[in-house]
């Protein structure tokens, strides 16, 4: 009864719609459908609802989807630590606002804004990593809020259409206990919805002040360049004066030290897993070098390797920290600037163990001076906070340095082992250069340009130092190549073994390259020029040039032509290690190495090609009219190009030759030396190589005397004297080839008596040697032994005879005749 009782009122609802529609549709005035379109939003369906007979699956189904939001709704743990570490953060932020150095910013130096500008820096990256992991968070409660809200939204609808149908039964309590669960899901995802966003707003209070003060340091920094030739703090003497009075020396000093190293121990805390990684890189490096000087004393002193890398070897915890040393640089990211000096004082111990074993023992005294100037210069560094106190301390280390360099470019200049050739007027220039930096620096910094001083004494003895110690990593890397390159499971490989001094010497000029690449920008950085040099590169090489349809530019040119050299680059490591360790180890067939890295070589090639139209802003189909000169070419001028092309193709895959075999084509005999696209490079035995085209391989014939194996057949012709025994003869031919090692037993040397010549009995020895590359050498040996025989058994060996029979003869030559032979 019930199911007939529902039609009727669901009748009597359409009805009522379709009423209320109508007449809507009357009152309402006329709309086109473009501005129907355009004023009404698209809005979501309105929910269905459930049908009765899908209630109790689809409310199994509700509670395991909220279970698993709820376990969704879980602190994350990342948010947790953010909302554990935000408030000492924000007051790090809060203490670095305060310090007494943002109160004088205006009279602070290019190198001094720098370093207040690093843990500025690193606190930025720290929080808009923070922000990014609580606003995926964010992202991930709303999108789950969306859900519950659409569960919600359908659940209701249903609630009503059950509590209008049937109130009373089962199905409206599950209806609305599953309610009661969304709306408690909902009021959990809104409160932590709620603490996402208030915690974003802390984060983003304190970027915000980030942003303020980087933005004053970066407009300090701006006016800094502008007064780099101007005067910028008082006379030394009265500044000195003004500065003893007022009795700030000791305070100023105190709280630079204090700030700075506060900043290092809260980055060293807040990244304890890289230190952590740091120290084990440390390790591990100590415990590699330890067992290469264990492998180093098995192998002996007069291995190569070993004595490549002796120095290494001798001082292995030395040469471990110095690289474990440099890890800081790349570990720490934007750690403060004080880190950093601590790494490159550190660094100085092991380069004063390790320099002495490259420049010598006369270039000892020279390096520990430069080495203390570099520590004087970066504990000067230390001072900045108090400026009277750096004045003095820039003023002594400028000093000092000057003497030094005026010191060895006159006197000890030949203790240092500088290279031959134009190094040394390029290390004298250098000194001047140096020297005369010096000297504008100490008069700049007396007279109160201090932004200056600062400048050309900081950026020469680091960039000194920076030579040491660049020198001291090349060395110790160079020299742990050459100790790798010798280990027993590196020598298995067979582009080691043929190529380990090639190896070397292009990893030690590509090291060297990239090393000069780092001190030049790093020197420019140093001297405040980096950033006009970066722009007036980029200002050039992004100048366009118009010519007709065509637009260009340096940049252009310059990007096109890298990738093009990479791609080559690449393109002969990859079809070399194909060739060399890849495909032989596979037990693929002979001349497939060669195919396959033929083929790869030039499918990098052009998709290089291509990958260097598109680094230069080229548009692949603006080549279609290019395409279609080619093909007009190709028509006239180019078909042997493009038939060799083909016949390349064709050598690739039909392989009826291979690298290494011996051919013969025409006139032509010698070895396969390579195989290209478009001819192939045939070597003969006279060491001559023949540029042969593919076409003459292909279309006409080729003798390949090495296709299916190296066998080859030896023919040695002998003839005897008449009356010599053919059985005896025939005995020491097959005799002279049984004690060869290279000659084949199998087929069994086979000797002939041919027959009957002039003046001799003709005989043929045939025999196979395996050895193809050395048949002429057997052939040799065995016609030495054929030889050697025949003598011992007295068969004569005769030479061509012949009868001179004389018709008439002049008396008088007869007589000359007959007296001669008497």
């Amino acid at each position: 009864m019930a199911e007939h009782s529902r039609f009727p009122r669901a009748c009597l609802k359409l009805l009522i719609r379709g009423v209320c529609l109508g007449v809507f549709a009357i009152a309402a005035p006329a709309i086109s459908p473009a501005q129907e379109a355009a004023a009404v939003p698209d809005a979501p369906a309105a929910p269905r609802p459930l049908a009765a007979a899908d209630i109790a699956l689809e409310a199994l189904r509700l509670d395991a989807r909220l279970s698993g939001i709820g376990v969704r709704l879980r602190p994350d743990p990342a948010v947790k630590a953010i909302q554990r570490e935000l408030p000492s953060e924000m007051e790090t932020l809060r203490s670095l606002g305060e310090t007494a150095a943002l109160d004088r910013i205006e009279s602070l130096t290019l190198r001094h804004l720098e370093q207040i500008r690093q843990p500025w820096n690193m606190h930025r990256t720290r929080l808009d990593r923070w922000q990014a992991k609580v606003r995926l968070r964010t992202e991930e409660m709303e999108a789950l809020r969306a859900e519950v809200r659409a569960m919600h939204d359908v659940w209701s609808v249903t609630a009503r259409e059950i509590a209008a149908n049937d109130p009373g039964s089962g199905i409206a309590a599950s209806v609305r206990d599953a309610l009661a669960s969304i709306e408690s899901v909902d009021d959990r995802l809104a409160a932590r919805l709620e603490e996402l966003i208030t915690l974003q707003g802390r984060i983003a209070g304190g970027l915000i002040g980030i942003a303020r003060a980087l933005e004053e340091i970066e407009a300090a920094r701006a006016d800094a360049r502008q007064r780099l030739f101007r005067i910028d703090r008082p006379l030394l003497w009265k500044e000195m004066a003004v500065s003893w009075e007022r009795g700030l020396l000791i305070d100023q000093a105190r709280e630079s030290w204090i700030t700075d190293w506060r900043i290092v121990g809260g980055f060293l805390v807040t990244h304890w897993h890289v230190a952590v990684l740091h120290a084990l890189i440390l390790t591990a490096l100590v415990i590699l070098l330890s067992a290469m000087r264990r492998a180093g004393r098995r192998w002996g002193g007069e291995n190569p390797a070993v004595q490549a890398a002796r120095p290494i070897l001798d001082r292995p915890y030395s040469a471990a920290i110095l690289i474990g040393l440099m890890f800081t640089f790349f570990l720490y990211g934007e750690a403060p600037a004080r880190l950093h000096e601590v790494a490159l004082l550190a660094a100085l111990i092991p380069c004063l163990r390790l320099l002495p074993a490259i420049f010598g023992a006369g270039a000892y005294r020279p390096l520990v001076v430069a080495s203390l100037l570099f520590v004087l210069d970066r504990l000067t560094a230390l001072l900045f906070g108090a400026p009277i106190i750096y004045r003095l301390a820039l003023m002594a280390t400028t000093g000092g340095a000057l003497l030094a360099f005026v010191h060895v470019l006159h006197r000890g200049l030949p203790a240092i082992p500088v290279p031959p050739g134009a190094w040394r007027p390029l290390f004298v220039g250098l000194g001047r250069t140096a020297i005369a930096l010096l000297g504008i620096s100490a008069v700049a910094n007396l007279w109160g340009n201090v932004t200056l001083a600062q400048i050309l004494t900081d950026g020469t003895l680091r960039s000194a130092y920076l030579t040491i110690m660049l020198y001291a990593i090349t060395f110790v890397v160079d020299g742990l190549l050459a100790l790798s390159l010798g280990l027993p499971a590196v020598r298995t490989l067979r582009t080691v073994q043929f190529h380990s001094d090639l190896i070397r010497t292009r990893a030690r000029a590509a090291m060297r390259a990239a090393l000069l690449v780092l001190w030049v920008s790093l020197t420019l950085d140093l001297f405040a020029l980096l950033t006009p040099v970066v722009a007036g590169v980029h200002t050039g090489l992004s100048h366009r040039w118009t010519v007709g349809t065509v637009n260009i530019s340096l940049g252009d040119i310059a990007a096109f032509v890298i990738t093009l050299w990479i791609s080559t680059l690449l393109a002969r490591l990859v079809s070399y290690s194909l060739e060399s360790e890849v495909m032989p180890r596979l037990g693929v067939g002979r001349g497939v190495p060669e195919a396959v890295a033929l083929l790869s070589r030039n499918f990098i090639l052009v998709i290089g090609f291509f990958l260097a139209l598109a680094a230069a802003g080229i548009e692949i189909g603006r080549f279609a009219l290019l395409m279609g000169a080619l093909g007009v070419g190709i028509g006239f001028g180019l078909q042997n190009v493009v038939s060799n092309f083909i016949s390349g193709l064709i050598l690739a895959f039909e392989r009826p030759i291979h690298v290494g075999d011996t051919i013969e084509v025409g006139p032509l005999l010698g070895r396969v030396m390579t195989i290209g696209f478009r001819s192939s490079t045939i070597q003969t035995y006279e060491g001559a190589d023949v540029i042969v085209p593919n076409t003459n391989l292909i279309s006409g014939e080729l003798v390949n005397w090495t296709l299916s194996d190296q066998t080859r057949r030896i023919e040695i012709k002998v003839g005897v004297a008449y009356g010599s025994d053919p059985h005896r003869v025939i005995e020491i031919l097959t005799g002279a080839t049984r004690g060869h090692a290279d000659v084949l037993h199998s087929p069994q040397p086979l000797a002939l008596f041919r027959g009957f010549g002039d003046s001799s009995l003709d005989f043929s020895l045939w025999f196979w040697t395996a050895e193809f590359q050395r048949c002429r050498e057997v052939a040799g040996q065995v016609t030495l032994a054929v030889h050697d025989g025949m003598g011992a058994a007295g068969i004569s060996i005769p030479f061509p005879q012949r009868d001179l029979h004389l018709r008439s003869v002049d008396p008088g030559a007869a007589r000359s005749l007959r007296d001669g032979g008497a």
